[in-house]
Order: structure tokens, then C-alpha cells, then sequence
């Protein structure tokens, strides 16, 4: 969800269904495909919410975020 919209920029908050702390946004322009998980536009985000800023007024877009995991919690998914 997007709150405190200004000119150039937007709170963006998420629910969390697991024990992450970290997490990476993207911010692309509305309908466009989603991303891939290489795509350099990843911006860490190790807050929720998150402040997001660089927007351009008038502009619609969509939001993705991808939690961070810790080596502990990559070797648990193994």
C-alpha cells in the first residue's frame, strides 16, 4: 500500500508472512511486466514501510517487493 504521497515520493508498506527483516523494492511504471529477479532497479529497503523516492508527478506505478533472507534461512530452504 502507498501512503504520504508527494510529488516525488511514496511510503510503500507490505505484509510479511515470515521472519524476514530486510527486504528489496522496485518501483516500475504501472502496467509494466513484472521483474526479473536480476533486474538492477532492486532497491535495498530495510524498512517497512519505506519511504521510495525519484517518482515523477502524475505518473502511475506499481510496486514489487522480495524479502532478504539470511544464509541461515537460505540453508533451512535447501
Amino acid at each position: 500500500m502507498a501512503t504520504n504521497l508527494s510529488q516525488t515520493s511514496a511510503t510503500l508498506g507490505w505484509t510479511t508472512t515470515g521472519p524476514e527483516t530486510s527486504w528489496e523494492i522496485i518501483v516500475l511504471l504501472a502496467n509494466s511486466p513484472a521483474p526479473l529477479p536480476n533486474n538492477p532497479l532492486w532497491t535495498a529497503a530495510p524498512t517497512n514501510p519505506f519511504t521510495f523516492n525519484g517518482l515523477t508527478s502524475g505518473t502511475r506505478y506499481d510496486f514489487y517487493v522480495r524479502p532478504i533472507c539470511s544464509q541461515i534461512h537460505l540453508h533451512l530452504m535447501d
